[in-house]
Formats: C-alpha cells, structure tokens, sequence
C-alpha cells in the first residue's frame, strides 16, 4: 500500500494516479515482507506504460485491433492504469462501436476521474450509442440492397452491352476482333450497371431498413 501525500488517503501500489484528489506523489506504507513492493509496482507501472505507448501509437496509425490488444496486455499487468481503459473505449468509439466503449471509459473515469478527455468522450459515446441500434439495421439492409443491386443491374448492363449493333453486328460477335475499344467498352458498361445498382440497391435498402427498425421499436434516438 501507498499514501497519497496531499490528501493521506491509501491506496494499491499500481496505482499512479490517486482516485480522491488526483494526486501523483505517494508515501510507501507497505512492509519490507510486502510481494507487491513499491520497486516492484514501479516496474509494473513502467511495463503497463511501454504497452499504452504503443497501443496509442497504432490507434493514431489506424491499426486499431492491434492497438487493442497493446492496450489489453497494459491492463493485465496493471489493472489501475486508467489510461489504457480510456485507450480502449477510444478504439471502440472510432471504430463506432459505442456500447463497447462506454463501459472502458466508466472504469478509466472510476480509477482516475481526473483523466483528459474521458467525461466528454463518455457522454458522446453514451448519445451515439443510442442511436447504434437503428444505425446497424439500416447499415445491414443498405449493405444487402446494394450487393444485390450491383449483382443484379451489372450484368444486365453488360447483356444490353453486347446486344448493342456496332455497325450492324452485335457486339458480342465482335469480341473476337481483340479490338481494346469494345472489350473497354464492355467493362465500361459492366461497372457502370454495378454502380446504379449498388445506388438503387442502397436507397431501397434504406427504405427496408427503416420499415424493419420500426417494426423493432428502434428510431435514431433510442428505443421507442
């Protein structure tokens, strides 16, 4: 155990922050038989801090699942590292999963309340997080709809293609030429059907996906 010296309350060795007065200056009041010896928490704290490092790193580089598991292993060995908590609730809010991160920025708030940026990213995460719901099912039928509408409508552009005449002979009989021009002409008209479809196929994902949230009671303000 450590004293905190500005408001004298004790706490465990990890800690490196104090959860009453956010003090940073402590008194070792553990005995010399103690496992969890200052020295030995201090390495702890050190080790935690290496991995936070690195995990904040990858989120910056966008690497977020192995930022996440830089941040877990900074836990394991140090479960009062406030900041390694916030860390993960970050990966989970930027990676739009705010259910996930609010219960991470509760802890890091719990074991440090004095921590930057924490109390904001908390009340965000808890709004969006009300909307997550309905989000999701509407994602999920545009998603469909625009599969379906780019495998629908690409080939079929790619037949109306290819029944084209070009002077006076369907286009399909002209592949054999190896002229760059029709093949070009072909893919052309292939990605453009995939395109409107994907377009089509979103707008009426939308619409499904809205009927489909309603019938479940979810708006984009929570649950009705």
């Amino acid at each position: 155990m450590k004293e905190c010296t500005t408001c004298r309350n004790q706490m465990e060795d990890l800690r490196h922050t104090c959860p009453h007065c956010g003090g940073e200056s402590f008194l070792s009041v553990g005995s010399a038989d103690d496992p969890a010896s200052s020295l030995v928490a201090m390495q702890r704290q050190m080790e935690a801090k290496q991995h936070v490092d690195r995990g904040g790193q990858l989120i910056l580089q966008g690497h977020y699942g192995q930022a996440e598991a830089e941040l877990r292993k900074a836990i394991e060995i140090n479960p009062f590292n406030a900041t390694a908590h916030a860390n993960i609730g970050n990966v989970f809010i930027r990676q739009e999963r705010y259910m996930e991160a609010i219960p991470w920025l509760e802890k890091a708030l719990e074991l440090n309340p004095w921590i930057d940026g924490v109390p904001e990213a908390l009340v965000r995460a808890r709004e969006a997080a009300q909307n997550e719901p309905y989000a999701r099912t509407v994602g999920r039928y545009q998603k469909v709809g625009a599969w379906i509408g780019a495998l629908l409508l690409a080939p079929a552009f790619l037949v109306i293609a290819c029944l084209q005449p070009i002077d006076g002979v369907p286009g399909y009989e002209l592949i054999t030429r190896e002229d760059f021009s029709i093949v070009f002409g072909f893919a052309f008209s292939f990605l453009v059907g995939a395109l409107v479809g994907a377009i089509v196929g979103i707008w009426l994902g939308s619409r499904a996906g809205k009927k489909r949230a309603a019938k479940l009671g979810l708006t984009a303000k929570g649950y009705v």
